[in-house]
């Protein structure tokens, strides 16, 4: 009853909790502390949003960048691999850009960005 506002039917979840053996019934007692949702999780265990570029992409893509991570302001920084025929480039952006690992967000940057992949570094 305490977390009803997350679960719900097809969605992943974070369980942590105490499994102890049941004496009574002969099987396992599950005692859970927390439920996270998958926003959640990636929020609270994420380290860095990691999105790979291609040197295909060109200066118009910071601006659409841009407007794809400000709706998801947070707390998580963002790093970005550039990608080019002589190597890759990895960059921390500024404080400013740091966002929340929202799933919508991770969608709509593999969406909008391509070609690119995203991840949650943990």
């Amino acid at each position: 009853e305490k977390h009803r506002s997350i679960v719900r039917e097809d969605e992943l979840l974070v369980i942590q909790a105490k499994i102890s053996k049941d004496d009574y019934s002969g099987g396992f007692r599950i005692n859970v502390d927390r439920v996270l949702d998958l926003g959640q999780a990636r929020q609270e265990f994420g380290k860095a949003l990691r999105i790979r570029m291609s040197e295909a992409h060109n200066g118009a893509d910071g601006q659409n960048l841009k407007n794809v991570l400000s709706p998801f302001l947070g707390s998580l920084p963002v790093i970005l691999d550039i990608q080019d025929a002589c190597g890759t480039c990895s960059l921390q952006l500024g404080d400013a850009w740091r966002v929340r690992a929202d799933p919508a967000l991770v969608s709509e940057i593999a969406q909008r960005l391509k070609p690119c992949s995203v991840e949650v570094e943990y």
